[in-house]
């Protein structure tokens, strides 16, 4: 069969519209970051992980609370224009960094910049995809608070409940979009350490009922 240079350069242009963008969401503590660092090893995917910008501007030396709270807004506008890097020329940030694709690792508890993400990604021409780390609110305050004996930034699970109910919001929101096509959405189990279910809904009803107080 004959193809023509037009058909060739159509082919091409394809194959730029057709350049992802996943972003992996998912409460603290629920191993959203475990699943990131696997799902980008076998997409061979540029991570945008703002936590470990944090930990490279701190010349990858364990960070305190104090120094996690001073390089947070650097390592967030650092993040953004990595972001904004890839929406603008998908093809030469791939090309910069030798990856098939760009992988955004974030809880997503803000569904007004998530709705921003998506709306920027669109627009680039690109296709919009989801990875929802799901796990009970139980098991992340446990996975957080073992992570908090051995981080010298440890995370109050006052706050690890709050972003919960947002990232848990957002993930509601995105089935309704992938419902209707706009993006695609997987959703995977994160690491459940607490399998009780009891413990699981007694641990629900009695955060949710503090943080209506």
């Amino acid at each position: 069969m004959y193809i023509s240079y037009k058909d060739v350069l159509r082919l091409e242009y394809m194959k730029i519209e057709q350049r992802k963008i996943t972003f992996v969401i998912g409460a603290s503590g629920s191993g959203k970051s475990s699943r990131a660092e696997k799902f980008a090893a076998r997409d061979n995917s540029f991570v945008i992980d703002p936590d470990k910008i944090k930990l490279a501007l701190n010349s990858f030396k364990d960070l305190d609370a104090e120094t996690n709270e001073q390089l947070h807004p650097s390592a967030s506008q650092l993040s953004k224009d990595l972001l904004a890097s890839y929406f603008n020329n998908p093809e030469t940030f791939l090309a910069r960094y030798k990856a098939d694709s760009v992988l955004f690792d974030n809880r997503g508890k803000d569904w007004a910049k998530v709705q921003n993400h998506i709306k920027n990604g669109l627009a680039a021409g690109l296709a919009v995809k989801f990875v929802y780390v799901e796990n009970s609110l139980a098991s992340c305050l446990l996975n957080v608070y073992r992570r908090n004996r051995t981080s010298s930034r440890a995370m109050k699970l006052s706050v690890v409940a709050l972003d919960y109910a947002g990232t848990v919001a957002t993930a509601e929101n995105l089935k309704f979009m992938a419902a209707a096509g706009a993006i695609e959405l997987e959703i995977v189990s994160g690491y459940e350490s607490v399998k009780s279910r009891f413990v699981k809904k007694f641990i629900g009803y009695s955060v949710s009922k503090l943080m209506r107080k």
